[in-house]
């Protein structure tokens, strides 16, 4: 069956709020960090945030942004999407991420930066993800922005029973046969209580990335892998994982697929044994990564991402099919100042809304490299 292709239609109706703006700062990457709904007004976001001058080229790199002196934070929202409270740090680099390496526990032997290393976690809270309140981070050490810099890499998670008021203690996960390990929170939770979270490792020769799929069999406590979603392409980067699980028991995946900062796209995979095995199911976008999925209340998906090919912007599509095929392109903004915005994540509120936050900057003449980045929010309602 050949594609219909549809023009893209600009969202009138879209309403943009600041969640986080500090014009000393670097706000970015909601993607990597998380965006829970506790409730269709109650949701929290998370970002990186790091100082800024806005006049140094060190600055813009990325794995600069994400290394020492940055701090994973979060912000609540009460009303919506409208307001957002001030941020909180939940992870300050590097001192957080040297206490899970090196603080070892009483009777642990070895390096945590080894492969042979394990930690068993026995006494930490378990979470139900059926309760809203239940929520899972996950990041990376030592560095989220470049992980490879260092040659190898630790995944870690943090787990709140309370909304995100407060959380554990991170825990590392496994690195197995791999030589490092990309955690950003995309996860599910299975019918029969089984939590599937989809990571990121490294290619045969150490670059980044390879979607897996780990799973917890006793509430987020400990972890192993079940499943890699795809060969590895030599040619490129895949990515970025999102899934969402479907009424019908099938979970979809949207993964980034990245020859350069410019060429990437969204692809689909899915999985009808739940997570054991994967194949393509469709291609959301000709540009536009990485992508966040979101189900409504009347089985409909929502697939958000960033559009980093002028004009800039944040863009989404509809699918009524599983993921099987993709409605016209949404312009929810085309106003960004350069190509360094997105990574958006998305949720369904009541009816046909939905709330997408992500980074954004706009053009700002008298700044270098583009302007402030900051963390925005918008609510729009997908098209009957």
């Amino acid at each position: 069956m050949v594609r219909a292709f549809y023009k893209p239609i600009k969202m009138k109706d879209a309403e943009h709020y600041i969640v986080y703006k500090n014009e000393r700062a670097f706000s970015s990457w909601p993607f990597n960090h998380g965006f829970w709904k506790i409730s269709n007004e109650e949701l929290l976001v998370g970002f990186t945030r790091q100082e800024c001058t806005y006049s140094d080229p060190r600055e813009f790199n990325h794995g600069y942004v994400g290394g020492p002196g940055s701090e994973l934070v979060v912000s609540r929202t009460e009303d919506g999407g409208k307001t957002w409270s001030e941020p909180v740090a939940i992870v300050k680099r590097p001192q957080d991420e040297i206490a899970l390496l090196y603080q070892l526990r009483p009777g642990e032997i070895g390096d945590p930066r080894t492969k042979d290393f394990v930690r068993i976690y026995r006494d930490e809270p378990r979470v139900d993800l059926d309760n809203p309140n239940h929520l899972i981070a996950c990041g990376t050490i030592p560095n989220p922005g470049s992980p490879t810099s260092a040659g190898w890499g630790r995944a870690w998670i943090r787990t709140s029973t309370d909304g995100g008021r407060s959380w554990s203690e991170p825990r590392l996960l496994p690195l197995l046969n791999w030589q490092w390990v990309f955690g950003r929170p995309a996860y599910i939770q299975r019918p029969d209580g089984v939590i599937l979270l989809m990571l990121t490792v490294n290619r045969a020769d150490g670059s980044e990335g390879r979607p897996v799929v780990y799973a917890s069999f006793d509430g987020g406590l400990n972890w192993t892998m079940v499943s890699t979603m795809m060969p590895e392409r030599p040619e490129m980067m895949v990515i970025c994982p999102a899934p969402v699980m479907l009424p019908s028991g099938k979970i979809i995946c949207a993964l980034r697929c990245q020859a350069s900062t410019t060429a990437a796209w969204t692809e689909i995979f899915e999985s009808l044994d739940g997570g054991l095995t994967w194949r393509f199911l469709s291609r959301v976008n000709d540009v536009g990564s990485p992508c966040h999925l979101a189900l409504t209340d009347d089985g409909r998906i929502v697939a958000v991402y960033g559009y980093r090919i002028p004009p800039f912007g944040v863009r989404a599509r509809v699918s009524e099919d599983e993921g099987a095929s993709w409605g016209p392109e949404l312009i929810l903004r085309d106003d960004g100042g350069s190509w360094d915005l997105g990574y958006p994540r998305a949720a369904a509120l009541e009816g046909n809304e939905i709330l997408t936050v992500y980074y954004f900057n706009t053009d700002e003449p008298q700044k270098k490299y583009g302007g402030t980045r900051f963390i925005a929010a918008t609510r729009f309602s997908i098209p009957d």
